[in-house]
């Protein structure tokens, strides 16, 4: 849907700004020279993805409730090491830290 391209876009800046570019000497990216310090991209995943969001606490949740729902990933929260998932059977964007991703699936 149209309403997420802002959240693509915002994700697609992360990722060119923390991978190398031809524009910089030694291979190093705008991240690294702008900080002084090698980006962590350990989180990354494919944009578009299959993630399985833990959406509801365990405590608030019983024995027969469902623990995660399908979404895709849109991208990554800004203050926290979260994710951005949109979830389609609720049209809306969740942030959550507790994901599977299914990156074969898209």
């Amino acid at each position: 849907p149209k309403f997420l391209w802002p959240e693509i876009m915002r994700a697609v800046v992360e990722i060119k700004n923390k991978t190398p570019t031809r524009a910089l000497p030694d291979g190093r990216t705008p991240y690294e020279y702008w900080t002084g310090r090698k980006p962590n991209i350990s989180h990354f995943r494919r944009l578009g993805c299959a993630a399985y969001g833990m959406l509801t606490a365990p405590q608030k949740r019983g024995k027969l409730t469902v623990k995660a729902r399908r979404c895709q990933l849109i991208g990554y929260a800004k203050d926290s090491k979260a994710y951005k998932l949109y979830d389609a059977g609720r049209h809306k964007v969740v942030r959550t830290r507790n994901v599977v991703f299914n990156e074969a699936d898209v």
